[in-house]
């Protein structure tokens, strides 16, 4: 064991001292993730968003007060604020100031146009760097399109019936009248991780594969560089040898994510969970990257082959494990890739923790990334080992 030892702590130095360790280990998934909360996170956050819109109403009639009603509705589902504006040129100054992110302006003659069923149009102006704002402005607009155009339905539908009515006041009361639904925002599952949170897990976990693949592929790098026969040629076992190289890569591997998930925690507020139970799900998936990776360095033929094939099974696990992008699949082929990466496994644990479970909600997760580590080590452990042996 000291032999092994010795290998891993004479691998960690010379890790240590290559700056691609910190460059792929931490600083890279750091600036990923800070880039992708920075674009996301205002939009995925906790907070709620709310576009702060403006009107120009220059009909002033019965049925253009019916946008009132429509913004209305929306402010108090907290989708919007908003205030009246006096014309277009106003509106279209608050925009360009970025004091408003759109305003619908409703056109004079508008409700003389709808009770004569002739064209006319609401306009919204919006902003081009406030595009959720404008597409929510859209939103009420042609709402408050579509309710006129249900009033207009209805006063056909009654004087078809031979009802006696008014279709202006018909139109006019169906514009102004209070939204007869009300939407409740419903919470998504408590295992969902908030955005800065998925994207530090997501992305530690994809790095830590090439981080780790640094260590395991040092056998061969040794074996390129002619020094793996002086090694072996020391009075040590050749399985400490082997041993040694897992430890360091292992080593290295709970290293830059643990770096990664304090950086995340302590400057973007990320919220891992549980302590210990992240750092298990750490430890099990670290393990698990050096297994498949031991595997595919076992079995190719040159370490220039390996690196790449490590390369090809690190992007494809991080791909549909999740690390870039949640994905959808509850059952088929898609569902069953996830489950073949570790990166699902591991962020599917910190959404149990995310959830309130603690260390012992993690018993399929762990299992899953243990069986990674065992099945697909055992495999490679055997494979280098014959490859020192011959």
């Amino acid at each position: 064991m000291r032999a092994a030892l010795l290998v891993a702590a004479k691998d960690l130095r010379q890790r240590l001292r290559d700056r691609s360790l910190f460059i792929f280990g931490a600083l890279v998934p750091f600036v990923l993730t800070f880039i992708f909360d920075l674009l996301l996170g205002p939009v995925t956050g906790d907070a709620p968003f709310t576009a702060h819109l403006g009107l120009v109403d220059l009909d002033g009639s019965l049925v253009s007060r019916g946008m009132r009603t429509a913004l209305d509705a929306a402010a108090e589902a907290g989708v919007v604020t908003w205030e009246e504006l006096p014309d277009p040129g106003a509106a279209r100054d608050r925009v360009g100031a970025g004091d408003l992110g759109a305003a619908i302006v409703v056109p004079a003659g508008f409700g003389a146009a709808v009770l004569s069923g002739s064209p006319s149009e609401v306009t919204v102006i919006g902003d081009p760097d406030e595009g959720i704002a404008a597409q929510v402005a859209e939103g009420v607009a042609a709402a408050y399109v579509g309710r006129l155009s249900a009033a207009g339905l209805a006063s056909a539908a009654l004087a078809d019936a031979g009802v006696t009515a008014v279709p202006g006041l018909v139109l006019a009361q169906v514009a102004a009248a209070p939204d007869p639904l009300t939407l409740t925002a419903a919470p998504t599952s408590p295992r969902q991780l908030d955005v800065t949170t998925y994207y530090a897990a997501g992305l530690a976990a994809f790095f830590v594969f090439f981080i780790v693949q640094l260590g395991v592929a040092g056998l061969l790098d040794e074996e390129r560089d002619g020094t793996l026969a002086r090694l072996l040629a020391a009075p040590v076992p050749r399985r400490a040898v082997l041993l040694g190289k897992v430890l360091a890569s292992v080593a290295i591997g709970v290293l830059s994510m643990a770096v990664l998930a304090a950086a995340s925690t302590l400057v973007m507020g990320a919220e891992w969970g549980d302590p210990l139970g992240v750092a298990l799900l750490i430890l099990a998936l670290v393990a698990a990257a050096a297994g498949v990776l031991m595997l595919v360095a076992g079995l190719a033929r040159t370490a220039d082959a390996a690196g790449n094939l490590q390369s090809i099974i690190a992007i494809t696990l991080g791909s549909v494990g999740g690390s870039f992008f949640q994905l959808p699949a509850r059952e088929g082929l898609l569902r069953w890739l996830q489950g073949a990466a570790p990166h699902h496994w591991f962020l599917q644990g910190l959404g149990d923790l995310a959830g309130g479970g603690g260390v012992g909600a993690l018993g399929t997760e762990l299992l899953a990334l243990a069986a990674f580590a065992l099945v697909a080590g055992g495999v490679g452990w055997v494979a280098l080992e014959r490859r020192l042996n011959r």
